[in-house]
């Protein structure tokens, strides 16, 4: 069998992009099938050739819509014309590991060229559904990855995350610094030069420079700032997450490592519903865990709070029963892909 991969999202550096791609791949080579092509994220695919080429090839095209496909993003319509193109070539079509939010009625038409919509999480699946959209639930890929042997019972200092908003990330930087936490950025450095490069002055958007040159400027200083903090490899970061006493989450994939790790957590919300509806997924959704942005930076939080309302929410429990069935769910998916 002979498959496709739209969204490539490792281009990002980001561990939780890297895991789940990681998840995507092996899971089809391990039932013997071939990876034609891997599209990049926001790849502007009707003009790749070699990509176009592949989809002719090919026997399955799946669409990874991970965090793309939300409040009309441009690049969740572009995989979403990727399905109609794909099925205009009689191919297979999946979308999977998909969040939906918020997205204009034009959206909807495109899922009628979809054998499968697999959502990551029961807010996505009502919002489809509510448009007569049949979905099946699945968890983010991230938790079919195994992260057992990073479980640690050193407990060091607070670790805070990044956020996928550049401001806030330098922001909570800054609070990591003067508090003596650990800043734990979800994104790390590509090799070498060219690595570099892409990792200080790549990721803003060259479209969005000559109107925001003093925010590309910050950015860029942030990225730098951020060199020493990156982990090597996700093998380090859960190394990291694992050892701190409590983690203030402001990135979803951090969250799904954390839950994974059963670390004691809070949260800051990201730019859709997506940490919001895991929590109330895995059955361990509280208000009191939600911090804002000040509540942050002026230290309003105790972990002590939260690991009460965790043991409250029977957290270890609720976290085991999830991951099997997400695991078990995960496996028949891409059973299905070769059927």
């Amino acid at each position: 069998m002979k498959f496709v991969i739209f969204n490539d999202t490792r281009t990002n550096k980001h561990h939780g992009c890297e895991c789940v791609l990681n998840v995507i791949v092996h899971n089809l080579r391990a039932r013997g099938g071939e990876i034609l092509f891997t599209s990049p994220l926001n790849n502007a695919w009707w003009k790749d050739q070699k990509l176009k080429e592949a989809i002719e090839a090919s026997d399955v095209v799946l669409i990874n819509g991970e965090g793309t496909i939300h409040h009309g993003s441009k690049y969740g319509l572009w995989l979403l014309k990727a399905a109609e193109y794909a099925k205009e070539k009689n191919k297979k079509v999946f979308l999977i590991n998909a969040l939906w939010q918020d997205n204009p009625n034009s959206f909807y038409k495109y899922l009628s060229f979809i054998d499968c919509i697999y959502v990551r999480d029961s807010f996505s699946q009502i919002e489809l559904a509510e448009h007569g959209y049949d979905s099946v639930l699945l968890s983010d890929l991230t938790f079919d990855e195994n992260v057992s042997k990073y479980i640690s019972h050193i407990e060091s200092e607070i670790a805070i995350t990044d956020s996928v908003f550049n401001i806030l990330s330098t922001r909570l930087k800054r609070k990591a610094e003067s508090s003596a936490f650990k800043f734990l950025p979800v994104v790390f450095l590509g090799q070498g030069v060219l690595g570099f490069i892409k990792f200080v002055f790549g990721g803003f958007g060259v479209k969005n420079i000559p109107n925001n040159f003093l925010s590309y400027l910050s950015y860029i200083f942030y990225k730098l700032s951020i060199i020493k903090d990156v982990s090597s490899n996700r093998s380090n970061y859960l190394e990291c997450l694992s050892e701190s006493s409590g983690v203030i989450c402001a990135r979803f994939h951090t969250l799904c490592f954390v839950l994974k790790l059963k670390k004691p957590f809070f949260v800051i919300e990201s730019n859709s519903h997506k940490v919001k509806a895991l929590l109330r997924d895995v059955g361990v959704f509280d208000e009191r865990l939600f911090l804002s942005e000040n509540s942050v930076l002026n230290d309003d939080f105790d972990f002590d709070l939260a690991r009460n309302i965790l043991l409250e929410n029977d957290y270890n429990t609720k976290v085991d029963s999830y991951i099997e069935k997400s695991r078990g769910d995960i496996k028949k998916m891409f059973d299905g892909f070769f059927k």
